[in-house]
């Protein structure tokens, strides 16, 4: 089996890893001028990592029968990466399966699930739209009956308000039984962290099985699954954990495993084994599993999993000072509701206008403002913080943004 990556060998050849900030930039490929403050989107791979990709590749196609056939391939790799993951999220390693994203981790969940004509799913108004269109097919096809929690008003004054307006939305429709419930860790626009322990063990008390979508979490914030007691768990390396693109795992409670399949449904051998049932799905690229240990490993290299959330986290919520400083806004709430990400409330409820910022700061800037509108119609900003950034880089984009919206007002296209 390869080696673990160790240790030591940064772009300077000292064995010492740059330091948080912009001198991390050297450990990513990321063009000279491009600035990347939308990591929650896609996530950013180091060039190491990448390096151990390609290894994988190039040993899958030196053996390619002893990769997918035999112990010495892919599949001692896939017990290592389930492993490492358990033992950071604190589950049993037989509770973990890899999968690709949170969109099939969760398509996994809800569509092995067996539903009637008129079954009841809770879902919040700010649930990824991925979500939102499974429940969608599962109404069509299924015949389920959605129950959408009304949104939130922003800013939030704390957690407690999200847990009181789930709460008395449960009571108030809790007439005919709800069966299942899905809530984010952290959710996508905005990017808040939500009281999940607190969510999950309320809806067990009304006899809800609760899926918790943590695209946004691993790597983000801390996740203890024995704490959180969800009975399913879908969460993504890639975005926050550094991990190549299509890394992730799901975690189901030992009983009700036997509901859960991979999606599509390519099963090479039905077994009653959760984890073996998705360890094979057809000849399909499994080297982005198999970097979990090394992605461990250089996280460790560069700080430390606890060094970097801090960094991260801190960044975000002085960046999300400034920004709703110098734009005359506010911050989506207390910093308890925010992580690697934070919220801040555009400076103008002009859709057009944000949008034409938003297209100009990549164009002109290389860099890109995640904006979004809430069904209020206000506009906001999520800011993703990372260990490459510095605040400079949110500064400098609060003064392109005044001054883009400044021109945008003077020009006479629009």
């Amino acid at each position: 089996m390869f080696e673990v990556l160790v240790g030591g060998g940064s772009s300077s050849d000292d064995g010492v890893s740059p330091a948080f900030g912009h001198p991390m930039r050297s450990e990513f490929g990321f063009d000279e001028d491009w600035v990347n403050l939308n990591q929650g989107s896609f996530g950013a791979v180091p060039l190491k990592i990448l390096d151990k990709l390609h290894s994988f590749e190039q040993l899958a196609e030196q053996r390619v029968e002893i990769w997918f056939n035999f112990i010495e391939g892919y599949h001692g790799y896939l017990l290592q990466s389930r492993a490492a993951i358990a033992i950071y999220v604190s589950a049993n390693e037989s509770d973990i399966v890899m999968v690709e994203n949170g969109s099939g981790g969760m398509n996994s969940v809800l569509r092995s699930q067996i539903f009637s004509p008129g079954d009841r799913i809770l879902v919040l108004d700010s649930a990824y739209p991925m979500v939102k269109k499974i429940l969608d097919y599962l109404t069509e096809v299924e015949g389920i009956e959605v129950l959408v929690v009304p949104p939130f008003t922003y800013p939030l004054n704390s957690t407690t308000q999200i847990v009181d307006a789930v709460r008395s939305f449960i009571e108030a429709n809790i007439a005919s039984p709800i069966k299942f419930a899905i809530f984010s860790h952290v959710e996508a626009a905005p990017s808040t962290v939500l009281p999940v322990t607190e969510l999950v063990a309320m809806a067990h008390s009304y006899g809800i099985t609760v899926a918790v979508d943590g695209s946004q979490a691993m790597g983000n914030i801390d996740i203890n699954i024995t704490a959180i007691d969800p009975d399913y768990y879908v969460a993504t390396a890639y975005k926050w954990f550094f991990a190549p693109k299509g890394t992730g795992f799901l975690y189901a409670r030992n009983s009700l495993q036997t509901k859960s399949n991979p999606m599509p449904p390519i099963i090479s051998e039905y077994v009653n084994a959760f984890p073996d049932r998705f360890s094979y799905t057809g000849t399909r690229d499994y080297c982005p599993f198999s970097t979990m240990v090394d992605v461990f490993t250089w996280r460790d290299y560069v700080g430390g999993d606890k060094a970097i959330k801090d960094y991260n986290i801190n960044l975000a919520w002085a960046a999300a000072e400034f920004l709703s400083s110098t734009w005359g806004t506010v911050i989506s709430g207390p910093p308890e509701v925010a992580s690697a990400m934070a919220d801040v409330k555009f400076p103008e409820d002009d859709w057009e206008l944000a949008n034409w910022v938003h297209d100009t700061l990549l164009s002109r800037y290389n860099k890109v403002m995640y904006i979004y509108q809430l069904p209020d119609g206000t506009i906001w900003t999520r800011i993703s913080a990372s260990i490459y950034l510095e605040l400079s880089d949110f500064e400098t984009l609060s003064y392109q943004v005044n001054n883009l919206i400044a021109e945008y007002r003077a020009s006479s296209v629009h």
